[in-house]
């Protein structure tokens, strides 16, 4: 996941650490970045020019030999864009700076260098070049800015781009947003939020006020959450008089930054929305919706849905289904549906925020293959009380745009169970005992405070409904809160005092090791196997498969059971080296599986197995002895 230091500083304010500073601080205090990238690298040296002649080449016509204008000085370049002409203004960089690498990967120096034969003083560039956006097919054409501008102060600041390991988020669904983020930051540095999105959020009286009263009147839309369909919340708020018109630049550019394609406004900024707070949530073309309710129930048997991608996928009972009058119009959590997309023509949306069941989204995911930003952040166990975010942080945003969209009634919201508040014990002393370290109860306290901890005046926290996600529970949590803001860098280094025993082996062990030993010294080499079998080998050795335990998902189909005997993996083993060696003494001391223990005593009686209970492991030597003679 990137992160997007000019998109943070929306939240928090923290223009006075470095670039290093700001990655040191993510990687010791929240989480570890993978990499470090720079976002618009090509407006460190990009400035404003003005197209006074363009020539078509004489033996190129594909190019074109412009004469430009940047503050006082003409300088002519070598251009291959269609949309060059006289009197735009244009973005140029000159001999000396950079822009993008074709691909998006690292940068590239401009240099004077000769074109077909005419000599090019630097180049005219695109966005792709500049680095803030995808498009590549044509020059950036700029309306505010003068002759000799610097781009920078048009186009933004060069960003920096943090890339965080997802795998040390995966117990932190906050932490899958610029506002998450920016708690954090805010938590370490002491510093207030610039803006509070949690008071949006209705685990707090305040925010379920806020939420109730937008939009005022009752919605023409109703939302039904159907028993076990693994929908824990869902809602839905009409707005109009929307357009579906190109995004704001600024927007544009910033889900550049982050790796997020771009549509059109009512589109982007549901992705703005969700990588901005954090919630996932989905936009219809009210017009296309069937009815007035909308249903939320696992699917069908059998069921199709028609995806955004374009491709169409028979679902099973597991996953969810968002349905109209119709039937399927989105798969929850996942994906949204084609027939009701935003088009050009919408002015009448319907935003979807809702909570879905982590398990059943993971599945899904898999039975499918289709991953999305939004079922990646709904596995990660994402608060319900996340979802009001979502809506007051689109229509703030709309609004801001789109000045005259009417919201029409209140949200529609069913919300079947409440998760309930999660309360913690602290005690001072022993945060100060596990961490090793002193600090005050007041520094305690603060840090915890600054996390959003809420003292219960009872020798307890409340958990904020963010961190009540299977993430804090237990008084070693806190602990860990504390060490971390503290700085671990901060816990005095002293040895660990413990008892220190000879380790008593079992006995099983023992006559192992001795095995080991005595065969090494005849002459034997040791090697492991894989526990898997492939069944057909092991019957054409004469050995049974009838107590064989079956893999649901094995890694290789040929080898779909795991192995009740070593001898197959010996023969195998000693079939691949005899091309190299002239003979070969080999064991191997490996674990044996069957589904019952009396699968033994039916192969040496002969008497049928009568019950199968779950499966047992034995341990089995194999030896085998190959020579060419």
């Amino acid at each position: 996941m990137r992160i997007s230091r000019t998109w943070l500083s929306d939240w928090v304010d923290f223009d006075d650490l470095s670039a290093e500073q700001f990655e040191e601080l993510i990687t010791t205090r929240v989480a570890e970045v993978d990499a470090v990238h720079v976002g618009g690298v090509g407006l460190q040296h990009a400035v404003a020019a003005h197209v006074v002649a363009a020539d078509s080449h004489p033996t190129k016509s594909a190019l074109t030999i412009a004469t430009i204008a940047v503050g006082d000085a003409q300088v002519q370049v070598v251009c291959g864009a269609p949309n060059c002409r006289v009197g735009m203004v244009t973005a140029y960089v000159p001999p000396g700076g950079v822009v993008v690498k074709p691909g998006g990967e690292g940068a590239q120096e401009i240099v004077v260098r000769e074109v077909a034969g005419v000599v090019s003083h630097g180049i005219l560039v695109s966005e792709a070049e500049l680095g803030i956006g995808p498009s590549h097919e044509g020059i950036l054409e700029l309306e505010s800015a003068s002759p000799g501008d610097r781009l920078s102060q048009h186009l933004g600041v060069v960003d920096t781009l943090l890339e965080i390991d997802n795998k040390s988020l995966t117990h932190r669904p906050d932490l899958w947003s610029h506002f998450g983020f920016a708690r954090e930051i805010g938590a370490i540095l002491g510093r207030p939020l610039k803006k509070n999105a949690d008071a949006w959020s209705d685990a707090y009286p305040e925010g379920a006020d806020a939420f109730r009263a937008l939009g005022g009147a009752a919605s023409n839309f109703s939302v039904k959450v159907a028993p076990e369909s693994g929908c824990r919340r869902f809602t839905a708020l009409e707005l109009r008089q929307v357009e579906a018109k190109p995004s704001p630049d600024w927007m544009r550019r910033r889900l550049y930054s982050v790796g997020a394609g771009v549509r059109n406004l009512l589109v982007d900024l549901s992705n703005y929305v969700m990588h901005d707070i954090g919630q996932p949530n989905h936009a219809y073309d009210a017009d296309l919706l069937e009815g007035h309710t909308i249903f939320v129930r696992g699917a069908l048997p059998g069921e199709v849905f028609s995806g955004l991608d374009g491709e169409e996928r028979s679902l099973v009972p597991e996953d969810i289904v968002i349905a109209d009058g119709s039937g399927c119009v989105a798969l929850g959590g996942v994906m949204g549906g084609a027939p009701t997309a935003v088009r050009a023509a919408t002015t009448r949306l319907l935003l979807e925020a809702a909570n879905f069941d982590p398990v059943r989204i993971r599945h899904t995911t898999k039975r499918h293959n289709l991953r999305t930003d939004a079922s990646n952040r709904f596995e990660k166990s994402l608060s319900a009380y996340t979802v009001p975010l979502a809506t007051q942080r689109f229509v703030e945003l709309l609004r801001s745009v789109q000045p005259k969209v009417e919201i029409v009634g209140a949200p529609a919201d069913d919300f079947p169970q409440r998760p309930a508040a999660v309360q913690v014990p602290l005690r001072c002393s022993y945060i100060r005992e596990r961490l090793g370290t002193e600090l005050s109860n007041e520094r305690i306290e603060g840090i915890l405070s600054a996390l959003g901890f809420r003292d219960t005046g009872s020798g307890s926290v409340d958990v904020p409904y963010y961190r009540a996600t299977r993430d804090i529970s237990i008084e070693d949590d806190l602990v860990e809160e504390v060490g971390r803001i503290n700085g671990y860098e901060n816990v005095p280094e002293a040895s660990p005092r413990i008892e220190s025993r000879a380790a008593r082996p079992r006995p099983l062990h023992e006559l192992e090791y001795r095995l080991q030993d005595a065969l090494v010294g005849m002459g034997f080499s040791e090697f492991y196997h894989y526990s898997f079998m492939n069944g057909g080998r092991a019957a054409s050795l004469g050995y049974s498969t009838d107590a064989a335990v079956e893999v649901v998902n094995p890694v290789d189909q040929s080898e779909r059971l795991i192995r009740t005997t070593l001898v197959p993996g010996m023969i195998e083993v000693l079939d691949k080296n005899a091309r190299y060696r002239e003979s070969m003494q080999l064991f191997e001391l490996g674990r044996a599986y069957r589904t019952s223990p009396y699968a033994v005593l039916a192969e040496l009686t002969g008497r049928p197995i009568v019950e199968r209970p779950a499966a047992f492991e034995h341990r089995l030597l194999s030896l085998g002895y190959a020579s060419g003679r």
